[in-house]
């Protein structure tokens, strides 16, 4: 026959298991005959064994065993576990068959009758009865009827037990696990005790993952959930049935009210088991009593950490499906939190960790039910005990820090509090209040840092992390809408609304809600915000109300807050709403007789909903909101109004009226005093209260066990009329949570949430927040800290706080991290003692400038004033020992290192002449030889980094070249130890670590705002009356570094050279000092070389820059030569780069005037001759602005060497004529763009002026005293440009004042002179003259014929030529001819006949041939005719 193999499996299992137990009955010592006294059938006879004979017989036959009933062959090991006659061990045998049948699902819910199957197997292991043989072996047979019960619970047929079932299983598991060994009364040993509470935590576990499971689907069964029965097996004892059981425990504490019966017992939700939601809700409420119980006697404090172990379990096996039901809602809600919070004040410190760790399970699974609740025990319970307030030594302090660090840590926890919170007005600032004690509790206040300073530090961080979470690491920073205006335009009813548990309808004031997706996100972020910012202004409000409730209701009007016209209502709303309100002061309120603060009472009272709120809660909860007053009449009108609202909302008719009401309510007090007062020594019975009582319900009695439940109600828990203690959370307070919590507002809103995407947009207000006290309080850390690991953890908090400032450009914050974190390098002190070997010893000192760095070459957008000159500060401290990097003043296009100019190498050539430098003073003094050797080498043996060859050579080079100078002391040496010399080692490498050369390389990507602030540092940092040597030097430092910054943001040079002019003119032109010549030096050279740099990009900027230039106009001549040689070499450098750029004319006058006052310096003079020939060659930059300059320039540099360089004079002569070639040429406006020039106006260029300016020039140099070579060239040139000056179309008055002013006086002054006619070369320059002259004359005479004055000029000439005829035998047969051919000419042109007259009507006949006889009797009229 073929069998499904399934069967034959259960089949195998069953036939070992039967023969198991079989085997067990023969061996055991009852069942061991001896074959003398019993024969073979009467061992035989015995039922229990031919039971399992006769089942073995069948199970092998059986095929499809769903169809078995499992009763059939389940019965006989149940009779063997029930029977008394069966020792323990064949007991304990029956129990594992019972327990693999179970595991092994030899019984399924599909299969026939295993509903009772499972039942009867419950029964019967309940009802398990044995005969004792020893504790030990019984414990084992216990333990095994345990490990039964959870099968049975484990197991998938587990799903049909009944609701009794299920309660009376973990009612005779918990009785084993309530005692342990050594409590009194206690039967069993502690081993037995942990396993059995071991058990009952799988059971528990497995019971309520059955739940969550359920809610996920993953189990059939009933739909609905089923009816709670009346009688609770959980409300009395059970016991298993054995010789060592005792009785269970009943349930204790504050139990469930009716109306969570009825809640748990309604609710509906995802399909659940047979047993329904009722066995969860008894487990859960007996776990709750156990858990808060006021027992104090030994193993006490045990049964209730294990209670809260069970709840931990349940809620996390649970998980959320325990929040799908109301009852279990009101359960956890209620009676959970009060038990914890009664649980914390048994100081247990187990406990303590057991309780914060059940909270913070809820919070994960369900938290979004749990807000208010969660609120009110942080604030209560966590938070004080955070703070030390009710710790009974610091472990407990310890312990709950370290559970607020759990909460901290857990993702979104900070941003749920925040926005549930500390975002709405009727809420606490629980995320203020955390980051406040985090803060506090991490001051080491006058004590060294111990284990709640660091455990607070790591919350701190814990907090930082979770708002860097949302930070772009790309260096983005985030968008984010304006902030709101807490100003209200009018007043709305927003108390009404809060009390309400709805919005409190701030949406009509945001003035854009759109549908859009960005938009969307910035409405309800901007709602969130606006809340928050009214929250403020109610914080305030709540302030003044405290002090005087009248001027807080003032202000509070003033801000829109409550209506202009006094409303009781919207007051009475306000003072059940608002929180921080003082109760004393709204009981004063309250109790004033005046009818409007009467009608606030009455609207106060009316506010209440004690709809299905037992009477005693009801008036607790009413006396819960205010101090009542001491004068009976406050009191009475507070009682009569309560008792008026709570006659009109009783649901149960209870009170016959609202005079029975308040009588009762009146009572109430009465007896709460007389029970609770310490001076009252005769306390009321229940007796005596019932007795009081009658006939106040309308004449008639209330019932007894109503009245005796309020005086149970009464004497168990005080009714606090005063302040409660601190720390004490009214039972109330719970009820009324609960309420709240089924409202809008009750909810959580979460930041995912779809309602609320983009929340973290609210991160910069909870940093805004937090920032202040988080930093301060990590930087005093930080300071106390003496491990390095300690230090590591300190800045990385701070170095996360740096991260969400600069992401969300909250500024400040960076700028007090640096100032803070600079006041770690101030052993870096030149002026100290080994600055260099402490700063190597202390490894806080160096990781915080490392850090330092980091944060400013990160986030230095958001650096201002104050962290950049702490940064200052600190550069100029290395400087001043030695230990910038060559690199660090390259410039930005990238210098060749042996261009790399830096201030340190000069301030070595300066100082190795006198040994020593005030920057020495107090510096050690050592063996510079061998230092240095030692620091070189260890920082060559350093591995490099990826980086350029050059950057690496450099920082390799410069513990050399920059430490010898801190090494020249000048005097006796002192060796370092080796120490020591690792310690300076330390120094020089975290130098290098720091890459301060790349903060400064990377100042092109600073926003505008933070680079004017490090230009603004840098000029800072310079001094502004440096008073010695080493203040000098530190000037020009900074200003060249100003210079290199300068260049590297040339894009922004609009910006930044606002504030380098105004430094240079300090430095240039000092008002307040003496000039320093060594910063006048620099700063000029820097000028230039700044536009040498930037006026090639942006030519734009050419008269921003220039203008600074003329500055120089206001130095001495003399200080200029001093530097002569590196001005001449920059000034070539500027022209030849940017001349092209350079427009106006008193830009070039300055540069000519340096070209002129260089040139004054022999060693400057072939740059600046250079520098004027790379203007003037071929007209190069020759413009009409810059002409006259230039001509004047040639002029000084013909004069400076026209008697001992006469070489260079005719070289600027011809330079010279370049610039008369030059003139003609300047016509065609395509010709100027080409050359990079504007088009001028055509006023602005007179050509004829300028040709004139080179004609005097020209003439002045042909006749003064020098090389006669000098003289012989410029007459030369002087010639050339009388024929250019054709193409210049001159006029004739121009031509004319030539040859008046320029011409005939050179040759009247040449043959003069004395010396005239000495040497040949002498003669040449009158030779010369006088041709001019002549050529010029017949050139242009017919210009020259029309002058008023022509007829002067001629008779002028002649005389001259006359005169020259006489000096010179060559003259005299040239200048005759010269004469002739000019008669010739005017003849031919008409002027010279009898006839012509000039303007003023005088004829040249006569004249002419009187003056021509005197130069030759030839020159007679006849030349004319023949």
């Amino acid at each position: 026959m073929d069998y499904d193999m399934n069967d034959v499996q259960y089949s195998l299992i069953l036939s070992n298991e039967i023969a198991t137990v079989a085997t067990a009955l023969r061996q055991n010592s009852k069942w061991a005959f001896v074959a003398s006294r019993y024969d073979d059938e009467e061992q035989l006879d015995d039922p229990l064994l031919e039971e399992f004979l006769s089942l073995r017989q069948k199970v092998m036959y059986w095929g499809n065993w769903a169809l078995v009933d499992p009763l059939e062959y389940l019965s006989p090991f149940l009779e063997a576990i029930r029977s008394q006659e069966v020792s323990g061990p064949i007991t304990s045998v029956a129990l594992s068959s019972l327990m693999k049948l179970l595991t092994s699902n030899v019984i399924s819910p599909a299969t026939t009758n295993s509903a009772e199957a499972i039942r009867r197997i419950v029964s019967s292991v309940r009802e398990c009865r044995f005969e004792g043989t020893g504790s030990s072996a019984d414990e084992a047979v216990l333990l095994r009827i345990l490990q039964v019960l959870v099968a049975a619970v484990r197991s998938d047929v587990g799903t049909l037990l009944a609701a009794r079932d299920v309660q009376d299983i973990f009612l005779t598991m918990i009785q084993w696990c309530e005692v342990g060994e050594g409590t009194p009364g206690s039967e069993v040993s502690g081993v037995f005790t942990q396993s059995s509470r071991q058990l009952l935590g799988e059971m528990v576990g497995a019971l309520f993952a059955r739940l969550r499971l359920s809610r996920m689907g993953e189990l059939g069964g009933v739909d609905a959930c089923r009816g709670r029965p009346k009688g609770s097996p959980m409300s009395g004892s059970k016991s298993v049935n054995s010789d060592m059981s005792k009785g269970g425990r009943s349930a204790s504490g504050h139990s469930a009210s009716k109306s969570d019966a009825s809640a748990a017992s309604a609710s509906m939700g995802a399909p659940l088991l047979m047993f329904g939601i009722e066995p969860f809700w008894e487990i859960f409420r007996y776990l709750i009593s156990l858990a808060s119980t006021e027992s104090r006697g030994p193993g006490a404090d045990d049964v209730v950490l294990f209670a809260l172990q069970l709840i931990h379990t349940s809620i996390v096996s649970g998980g959320e499906a325990l929040a799908d039901h109301r009852g279990l809602q009101c359960i956890m809600r209620q009676h959970l939190f009060m038990a914890l919070t009664r649980a914390l004040s048994r100081g247990h410190q187990s406990i303590q960790s057991a309780v914060f760790q059940v909270v913070l399970a809820m919070y994960k699974l369900f938290g979004d039910r749990i807000l208010l609740q969660l609120e009110c025990f942080m604030q209560s319970s966590l938070l004080r005990l955070c703070e030390g307030k009710g710790c009974q030594s610091q472990e407990h302090q310890e312990v709950a820090l370290e559970a607020l660090l759990d909460f901290c840590g857990y993702p979104g926890f900070l941003h749920d509090m925040y926005l549930n919170l500390d975002c709405r007005v009727e809420r606490s600032n629980l995320f203020e209040d955390i980051c406040s004690l985090l803060s506090k509790t991490a001051f080491p206040v006058k004590s060294p840092l111990g284990a709640i300073h660091m455990i607070s530090l790591e919350g701190l961080l814990a907090m930082l992390y979770s708002l860097s979470a949302q930070c772009c690491t790309d260096g983005t920073t985030a968008q984010l809408p304006p902030e709101p205006k807490a100003e209200l335009p009018n007043y709305i009813d927003i108390w009404g609304n809060l009390l309400e548990g709805r919005s409190p309808g701030l949406e009509v004031f945001i003035n854009e809600v759109s549908t859009s997706g960005r938009d969307q996100v910035d409405a309800g972020v901007q709602l969130i915000r606006l809340e928050k910012a009214i929250k403020r202004r109610v914080s305030v409000a709540a302030d003044h109300f405290n002090k005087d409730f009248k001027k807080g209701f003032q202000y509070m009007q003033a801000m829109k807050l409550l209506p202009d016209k006094e409303d009781c209502t919207a007051i009475a709303h306000f003072l059940r709403v608002c929180q921080n309100l003082d109760k004393t002061m709204i009981g004063e309120l309250l109790g004033e007789s005046d009818d409007f603060y009467k009608q606030v009472l009455q609207e106060f009272a009316q506010s209440f909903r004690f709809q299905d709120v037992p009477f005693d809660l009801a008036l607790r909860m009413f006396l819960d909101t205010f101090k009542v007053g001491g004068e009976a009449q406050k009191i009475d009108r507070a009682m009569e109004n309560f008792g008026r609202v709570y006659y009109k909302t009783q649901v149960n008719g209870l009170m016959a009226s609202s005079d029975a009401a308040f009588t009762l309510a009146f009572s109430i007090i009465m007896l709460n005093t007389d029970l609770h007062s310490s001076g009252v020594k005769k306390k009321m019975t229940m007796e005596e209260f019932v007795r009081n009582n009658r006939g106040i319900n309308d004449n008639e009695n209330f019932p007894r066990e109503f009245l005796e439940s309020l005086y149970r109600s009464i004497s168990q828990n005080p009714i606090r009329l005063q302040d409660t203690s601190a720390g004490e959370v009214p039972i109330v307070r719970w009820l009324v949570l609960d309420q709240q919590s089924e409202t809008e507002r009750g909810r959580m809103l979460r930041t995912n949430d779809r309602e609320l995407k983009g929340g973290h947009a609210l991160d910069r207000d909870m940093f805004s927040l937090i920032w202040g006290p988080t930093v301060a309080a990590v930087s005093v850390v930080l300071d106390q800290a003496e491990d390095i690991t300690t230090v590591q953890t300190a800045l990385t908090g701070l170095k996360l706080a740096a991260k969400i400032a600069s992401y969300y450009r909250v500024d400040e914050v960076i700028d007090s991290l640096v100032v803070t974190l600079c006041k770690f390098t101030m052993q870096l002190a030149p002026g100290a003692i080994k600055p260099m070997v402490n700063f190597g010893h202390n490894s806080k000192a160096q990781v915080a400038m490392e850090t330092v760095f980091f944060v400013a070459s990160r986030y230095g957008d958001s650096l201002r004033a104050a962290g950049w000159r702490s940064i200052m500060d600190l550069v100029v401290r290395l400087y001043r020992l030695g230990l910038l990097p060559n690199t660090f003043w390259q410039e930005a296009n990238g210098l060749p290192e042996e261009e790399g100019r830096s201030p340190e190498t000069e301030s070595v050539k300066m100082t190795s002449d006198s040994g020593s430098t005030a920057d020495d003073a107090g510096s050690e003094k050592y063996d510079t030889a061998k230092q240095v050797a030692g620091m070189r080498a260890s920082h060559l043996r350093s591995v490099p980094r990826k980086r350029d060859r050059f950057r690496h050579r450099d920082l390799s080079s410069y513990a050399t070249t920059s430490l010898s100078r801190l090494f020249m002391s000048g005097g006796a040496e002192k060796q370092l130890t080796r120490e020591e010399q690792e310690a300076q080692e330390r120094t020089v490498r975290c130098v290098e670590h720091c890459r301060i050369d790349e903060l400064f390389l990377d100042t092109k990507f600073l926003q505008p705002e933070p680079l004017l602030e490090l230009v603004r540092a840098v000029t800072w940092a310079s001094g502004s009356a440096p008073r010695q040597i080493n203040d000098e030097k530190t000037s020009v430092v900074c200003l060249e570094l100003m210079f290199s910054v300068t260049i590297r943001n040339r894009d922004r040079i609009n910006k930044l050279w606002p504030l380098v002019h105004d430094h240079l003119k300090s430095v240039i032109i000092p008002s307040d000092r003496p000039i320093s010549k060594t910063l006048v030096e620099a700063g000029v050279l820097g000028l230039l070389r700044v536009c040498q740099r930037i006026l090639v990009y942006k030519p734009e900027v050419a008269d921003l820059l220039l203008t600074s230039l003329q500055f120089v106009r206001n130095l001495d001549s003399e200080m200029i030569r001093e530097m002569a040689e590196k001005v001449a070499t920059e000034v070539l450098a500027l022209i030849k780069g940017a001349a092209s750029f350079i427009h106006q004319g008193w830009a070039w006058s300055t540069i000519c005037l340096l070209i002129i006052l260089t040139a004054a310096s022999p060693p400057a003079f072939k740059t600046a001759l250079d520098a004027f020939i790379h203007i003037v060659k071929d007209g190069a930059h020759l413009t009409p602005v810059n002409f006259s300059d230039c001509l004047s320039t040639a002029r000084s540099f013909v004069e400076r060497t026209a008697t001992h360089q006469p070489d260079r004079a005719i070289q600027v002569l011809d330079l010279m004529g370049d610039m008369v070639v030059w003139l003609p040429s300047w016509k065609s406006s395509q010709g100027e763009r080409r050359l990079g020039y504007p088009a001028p106006p055509e006023k602005g260029l007179d050509r004829a002026q300028c040709w004139s300016d080179v004609i005097k020039a020209l003439c002045s140099f042909s006749s003064q005293e020098s090389a006669p070579q000098v003289r012989n060239h410029a007459a030369v040139k002087l010639h050339n440009a009388i024929i250019m000056g054709e193409q210049l179309q001159l006029d004739a008055q121009q031509w004319g004042a030539v040859l008046k002013y320029e011409l005939i006086p050179l040759v009247q002054a040449l043959i003069t002179r004395e010396k005239a006619w000495d040497v040949e070369e002498n003669f040449q320059t009158v030779k010369l003259a006088v041709k001019t002259l002549s050529k010029t004359f017949l050139q242009f005479l017919n210009l020259l014929q029309k002058l008023p004055t022509f007829s002067a000029i001629w008779l002028e000439m002649l005389t001259v030529l006359q005169k020259s005829c006489y000096r010179h035998n060559e003259l005299a047969e040239s200048v005759p001819e010269d004469v002739k051919n000019m008669l010739l000419v005017m003849a031919k042109e008409g002027v010279l006949t009898q006839d012509w007259k000039d303007s003023k009507g005088k004829n040249l006949w006569e004249a002419t041939w009187r003056e021509a006889q005197r130069i030759s009797y030839a020159l007679t009229p006849k030349i004319l005719v023949s």
